[in-house]
């Protein structure tokens, strides 16, 4: 959709969906795990595409579901001794994404105006 505030609040949504299926996770046993887990892999393009968004704003609506993933990536791993390809295919992407979003944009002037002050700021504050 060309609507950017519809679009970061389905990004809100596939955020709140994604952190609580991660809670659901690491709640129940061992045996549901992995079907948990599918639920979760069907929200991963969703997570993808919002993160790699143009507007700061929709990827920052889904870094809490990034940060809950990494965990539950981790605890995965600890206990099966490695990652699945299509967590590690998901990893190289989310890897691409981060590193494409960090970037300086060349045309930004960072310069003495109060709006590019504001702006680098808030570039940072995403970078972290």
């Amino acid at each position: 959709s060309d609507d950017i505030d519809f679009v970061e609040q389905v990004a809100r949504l596939t955020n709140v969906l994604g952190v609580e299926l991660c809670k659901i996770w690491e709640e129940v046993d061992s045996e549901t795990k992995p079907v948990v887990y599918v639920q979760i892999e069907l929200l991963l393009q969703f997570l993808l595409k919002f993160l790699a968004d143009e507007y700061d704003d929709t990827s920052c609506a889904v870094f809490p579901f990034v940060s809950a993933l990494q965990t539950v990536l981790k605890r995965q791993k600890n206990f099966s001794g490695a990652l699945t390809g299509s967590q590690r295919e998901f990893m190289d992407s989310l890897l691409k994404v981060v590193v494409l979003k960090m970037k300086y944009d060349d045309e930004t002037d960072w310069g003495g105006t109060e709006d590019g002050a504001e702006d680098a700021a808030e570039f940072l504050e995403m970078r972290k």
